[in-house]
């Protein structure tokens, strides 16, 4: 008797399911799991993020990176100039309005729009050249390490400057030093932040 009552319980959940999936998204039986059903990808909220950019004239900021995580998205902005609360907040409300009218998170969700700030890998040309003559770590894809500022940036690489110390005879000798590398050879750049 109570094996029918689950069966019939079961059927019962799998055609609510099945119907709900059919004016929804995705279905997948057996485990009946409506796959997210208002999912949002990062990919459409960094197309809104661009969109309000674009709409405000906010030419001098760009998108670092979206993140979604259950109902929190947080949105990473950067900018030639520099990133305000004023610009974040225009952002803010109109990824708000559209969020709120889809309801893609339903009724309750987190949104951040912040700068993504100085401890953040540098991810484009743009955040290297606005970085010039500051102090910068570099991994290259190869595994090699760099500490140095920060001379040139152009759209295919950088060029770092440091001083090493080098032994000649029992004397140190302080050596300035200077390489380029590609985009594509950095793994991960940060700006070092100097108190001093």
């Amino acid at each position: 008797m109570i094996l029918q009552i689950l069966l019939i319980n079961s059927l019962i959940l799998f055609i609510f399911a099945a119907e709900l999936a059919t004016t929804r998204e995705q279905f997948k039986f057996p485990l009946f799991n409506c796959t997210n059903l208002n999912k949002v990808d990062v990919d459409k909220i960094a197309q809104l993020v661009n969109e309000s950019l674009t709409s405000h004239e906010l030419d001098d900021c760009f998108l670092i990176e979206v993140k979604i995580n259950g109902n929190r998205v947080e949105v990473y902005l950067d900018s030639d100039d520099q990133v305000t609360f004023v610009k974040c907040r225009k952002v803010s409300r109109d990824l708000e309005e559209v969020l709120d009218n889809n309801k893609w998170f339903g009724e309750k969700y987190t949104l951040d729009v912040s700068s993504a700030g100085v401890g953040r890998p540098l991810m484009f040309p743009r955040q290297y050249m606005k970085n010039i003559g500051r102090t910068i770590s570099v991994k290259s894809v190869e595994g090699e390490k760099y500490n140095g500022k920060i001379v040139s940036a152009d759209d295919d690489g950088i060029e770092i400057e440091w001083v090493d110390v080098v032994k000649e005879g029992k004397k140190k000798k302080k050596v300035n030093k200077k390489t380029g590398v590609a985009y594509n050879q950095i793994s991960e750049a940060r700006i070092k932040v100097s108190f001093k």
